[in-house]
């Protein structure tokens, strides 16, 4: 009884002191990886307040070609290279091309969280070098989607609505997202 106890704790203590690695050869996902980290640095918040009320609340990530290439990997749990499904090949090749944002965005009167409108309550647009640039898309994140799987990595507000905003690529190293209406503005800045 006590050899059996005592190689339970050397298995238990020889799993602890390998650490992740052994978890992870035995085909366990580790979450505290790079692409955690990459996501937590090119994800933004803001809340705009009016009369001690909350009118908004938004929370965007930013996906370069290289944040968009560590997404599909770690959504599909293989590398890029072996990756042939078109929509995961053209959602990198696109982030290399625009600035793409994935934005969850709440309003707690649910008839104005309306950003895909042409009759949005809310202007969205990204203030780069002096320059003001409109969006070249908005779309509703739906369950098919590839963007669906972010709603799960970034912690928000789960009455939210998520939204992809495509935005025509420019130089520059700080960005602006902006979402604003006549109660205020939401301002989230990017450093690329």
């Amino acid at each position: 009884m006590k050899k059996t106890i005592s190689l339970v704790a050397i298995l238990v203590a020889v799993l602890l002191f390998s650490g992740c690695s052994a978890l992870t050869n035995l085909g366990f996902r580790s979450y505290d990886d790079n692409f955690m980290e990459s996501l937590k640095g090119h994800t933004k918040s803001a809340t705009l307040y009016r009369d001690f009320t909350t009118v908004a609340e938004a929370k965007a990530t930013h996906f370069s070609g290289s944040l968009m290439k560590q997404y599909v990997e770690y959504t599909q749990g293989v590398k890029f290279d072996k990756i042939k499904e078109k929509k995961y090949i053209s959602a990198v090749s696109e982030s290399k091309n625009y600035d793409i944002y994935y934005i969850s965005f709440y309003t707690p009167d649910d008839d104005i969280n309306n950003l895909e409108s042409p009759n949005s309550f809310w202007n969205v647009y990204v203030s780069k070098n002096g320059e003001i640039l409109k969006p070249v898309s908005i779309k509703g994140v739906n369950d098919d989607s590839i963007s669906s799987q972010w709603r799960y990595l970034v912690k928000k507000n789960r009455w939210a609505r998520e939204y992809v905003i495509k935005f025509k690529k420019t130089d520059g190293n700080k960005e602006y997202l902006i979402i604003s209406s006549f109660l205020g503005s939401l301002t989230l800045k990017f450093d690329k």
